[in-house]
């Protein structure tokens, strides 16, 4: 999850004129949220190093992520 969130924080492509411009995929306010849902799901900050999720955390942060969190329809 860190690696993909990096990759569209922080991806590039080359343009016509073959410059390297940033291919953002999220907004800075996009990425921080992110960042936020799976802190409160898992108690740990962001950039720990034992920072794993498990499968039960993964559905609340997915749910989080998609505003359907405690939605029951």
């Amino acid at each position: 999850m860190k690696a993909r969130l990096e990759w569209a924080e922080n991806s590039y492509m080359v343009d016509d004129n073959g410059k390297t411009i940033p291919a953002k995929m999220m907004t800075d306010a996009q990425v921080q949220k992110y960042k936020e849902i799976v802190e409160s799901v898992t108690g740990k900050p962001w950039d720990s190093d034992d920072w794993e999720v498990s499968s039960e955390q993964w559905c609340i942060i997915a749910e989080k992520v998609n505003g359907t969190y405690g939605d029951e329809t």
